[in-house]
């Protein structure tokens, strides 16, 4: 075929171009969703340069592929998530005229959350100091916030119970100890009267 293209019809063929990347290492577990945040690209596209990855989260050590040219913002965006909400939290650049109450609606994520992740954003009565279009915000989970409040609960939950059940085996205890010498006196007595001499009716 290489030799005589022509007779295969391989002529004038249109050639892809080769895909140009560039690489980070990562050092967590990084979600995709993320990576795509800071490129501001499409996940489709970042799971195309990275087709190994069959989840939707890339292992700490692993070489992942970004789109030539958004290396640097990738790795500004990803320095302002703490490495161990890489996995699970967003960033979102802000549009003209958007809210911390519309994005934090948009991600369902609990404003006061969004807000606390974002201190560097001083927000006051007035407004100013509020986030300009084109900054960038780091958004939390907002499932992973809902289960460490669940597990918040069901520890309540689990130290009421046994507080209960401390209290009525005590109080349980307290009745056996109460009723005991009552008891013992019973049995004493019992004992004394079958251990008396019986005097037998000549």
């Amino acid at each position: 075929m290489a030799k005589n293209p022509k007779d295969y019809d391989l002529e004038n063929l249109e050639v892809d171009r080769p895909i140009e990347y560039e690489t980070v290492q990562l050092d967590t577990t990084t979600s995709l969703a993320l990576i795509a945040d800071a490129a501001d690209r499409p996940v489709s596209e970042i799971q195309d340069l990275n087709p190994a990855l069959l989840k939707s989260a890339a292992p700490a050590g692993y070489q992942l592929r970004v789109p030539k040219g958004t290396l640097a913002t990738v790795m500004m965006a990803m320095d302002l998530v703490p490495a161990s909400h890489r996995a699970d939290w967003r960033i979102h650049r802000m549009v003209p005229g958007e809210t911390l109450a519309e994005i934090a609606h948009r991600y369902g994520t609990p404003l006061p959350a969004l807000t606390t992740a974002n201190e560097r954003v001083a927000l006051n009565a007035a407004g100013a100091g509020a986030p300009l279009a084109g900054d960038l915000l780091v958004v939390p989970s907002a499932v992973r916030i809902s289960r460490v409040a669940a597990r918040a609960v069901v520890a309540s939950s689990h130290t009421k119970l046994s507080r209960g059940f401390n209290a009525k085996r005590s109080l349980a205890v307290r009745q056996a100890f109460a009723n005991a010498p009552a008891r013992r006196v019973h049995a004493s007595a019992y004992r004394t009267a079958s251990l008396a001499p019986k005097h037998h009716a000549n």
